[in-house]
């Protein structure tokens, strides 16, 4: 799937611009948005930032400042896409643990020894060993500072397995 630029006006029939961005940020698409207003307004810019619209734009620009923006935005893209394609692959496999390997991966990931992740978990060092071994199959990692950087990119997916 290539990835693009979503123009949103601030004025749509149904609700907002910012609502249907916040649509597609949610499907997770890779489209950066550029929100279209129709005059000038600072309270709905700064909440269109605040939401990830990547520029804003007023209706009657002229056409260099339409491609300026629209350029700079797909630039933007395209520098982001492979980091938020990268990152959701993650999470999809980090979703793939078992309860289990979830509290295996994170004492590994925050550097602990095997003998260490048995002992706290109380479960024998070979227990732990093939956790390991499905722990790096399953996220696609070698090794624990792999692992490491793997949940570094997903924090906030391992807050919410903690609650």
């Amino acid at each position: 799937m290539s990835a693009g630029c979503l123009l949103v006006s601030s004025e749509l029939p149904d609700g907002t611009g910012l609502g249907l961005h916040r649509e597609v940020s949610s499907r997770a698409l890779d489209l950066t948005s550029v929100l279209v207003l129709e005059k000038e307004d600072v309270r709905l810019c700064r909440e269109a930032f605040q939401s990830g619209v990547a520029n804003w734009i007023m209706k009657g620009a002229s056409d260099d400042e339409w491609l300026a923006v629209i350029q700079s935005a797909i630039q933007r893209n395209n520098a982001e896409v492979p980091g938020r394609r990268k990152r959701r692959t993650r999470r999809m496999r980090i979703d793939n643990l078992t309860s289990r390997e979830m509290d295996v991966a994170k004492l590994l990931s925050n550097g602990r020894a095997l003998k260490e992740v048995g002992a706290q978990l109380q479960i024998s060092v070979q227990t732990a060993s093939k956790h390991r071994t499905n722990i790096f199959s399953k996220m696609d990692v070698s090794n624990q500072v792999e692992l490491h950087q793997a949940f570094e990119d997903c924090l906030d997916l391992l807050e919410q397995a903690k609650s």
